[in-house]
Parts: C-alpha cells; structure tokens; sequence
C-alpha cells in the first residue's frame, strides 16, 4: 500500500507538471495537492518526528552549553606559583677578625747623653719595618722633598711615616740619629714620640735582611699613595 502511494505521488507531480504546463492550475488541482501532501506527511510521519526531534535537542544542547557558559561564575586565576628554585637571600658575611698588630715597644723619655752614642756592628737579619701614627689629632707636619714642610690637621690613628731600622726602639732609632746628624725631622720626630703626638703602631717585618726590609717598606709606601694620591706626610721618598 505504502508503494502504492508513493508510486501515485509522484505519478501525479509528473503529470501535475505536465498539466500545469498546459493548462494554469485550478481549485481542483490545490485540493489533490493538498490530499497528496498530507498523505505524503502521514508516510513519512516518523522520519519527520525524528528529524524535529533531532534538530530540537540539538539546540536544546546549544542552548544549555551557552546558558552554561554566561552563567557559571568567573574562575580566579591561580595566584603565581611560588619558584622554590629561586636563589635565596644570602646574609652579608661577617666581619673578618683581623690579626692583632704587633705593638711597638717605646721607650720612655730618657735624657740625651753627653757624647755620642756608639754606632754597633750591623748584622745580617736585624731590619724592621714598622710605621708611625698619629696619637694626638693637630696639627702635623707634612714633608716634602726638596721643599719642606707644610702644616696639616691629621686624626688620631692616621698613618703619618712607614720606616726601616735595625734597632729594636723606634725611640731609640731617632734618639742616635739625632745624635748623630742634628737633623731637623729627626728632632721633630723625637719630640713628637716623647709626647705621644707621634707612636709606632705596627712592626709589620722584624729581623729580615735589608733587602726584604727596604722592598717591604717601599711597597707600604707605595700603596699609600695608590691610596691617598700623595707620599705619607713622613716620607720624603719612597723608601
């Protein structure tokens, strides 16, 4: 039956087309087209069903994932991830304990003897290099080779003279030179170890040969000047 109808359907679409070609279409005509029509709706009611069907849950699905989508609430993003990778904060090292220096040993004010005290033997390893510093902050002398001296406001502790002898007493050092030469630095210095304004601070090489005492001195001399742009104010040359 369902072959029957089908097979007349489409007879009558040909021979409607073939009538409508000849002659315009009637009442007749739209009333068959209509009862074909509905007969063609009620053979393929299912397949019609299930296309409604299909396409309505398919929008109902679109709808649901947009209605999804513009109503759930917005997702913070993470905060950053901490890198434990990353290099921690290292503390400042602490202070290095530096060596104590070797003091000095000054002797006390003595009177100058009447004559001349003896020169002695030089040996072979009894250099020392030692410095001078200022005791008392004032006024200082700055020497200059050639020239003479200038005045000059130095602090406690600053370096004014890096020196070599081969006596044991920085005081006793100045005490026979001055004896010796009446030199005018010499006393200035002597005076100024009697006093305190003046004191040897540091041997930094005892008991050495004169080469490595005088190569020793030059290179703190030296390096005071890398330093300050000029020589100590107690040395008039390196060395």
């Amino acid at each position: 039956m369902e072959l029957a109808i089908a097979g007349g359907a489409s007879g009558f679409f040909a021979s409607a087309t073939t009538a409508g070609t000849s002659m315009s279409w009637n009442p007749i005509g739209w009333i068959i087209l209509a009862v074909v029509a509905i007969a063609a709706i009620w053979y393929f009611w299912d397949d019609i069903c299930d296309f409604f069907s299909a396409v309505g849950n398919a929008v109902a699905e679109t709808a649901k994932v947009i209605w999804e989508f513009v109503s759930s609430p917005a997702i913070p993003a993470p905060p950053p991830a901490i890198d434990e990778d990353l290099p921690k904060p290292v503390p400042p090292p602490v202070d290095i304990p530096l060596d104590e220096p070797i003091t000095v040993p000054i002797a006390p004010p003595i009177t100058v003897p009447q004559v001349k005290p003896r020169t002695r033997r030089r040996e072979k390893d009894i250099y020392n290099v030692y410095d001078l510093h200022v005791g008392t902050p004032g006024l200082m002398r700055n020497y200059t080779f050639g020239v003479g001296f200038v005045n000059q406001f130095m602090m406690s502790g600053a370096i004014w003279k890096y020196g070599l002898t081969s006596f044991k007493s920085v005081y006793a050092r100045y005490l026979v030179i001055f004896q010796l030469y009446h030199g005018d630095k010499d006393e200035y210095i002597l005076n100024n170890l009697s006093s305190g304004k003046l004191l040897p601070y540091e041997w930094y090489l005892q008991n050495v040969n004169y080469a490595t005492a005088n190569a020793e001195e030059v290179s703190l001399i030296d390096a005071y000047t890398a330093t300050h742009g000029k020589l100590p104010p107690g040395n008039t040359f390196r060395g």
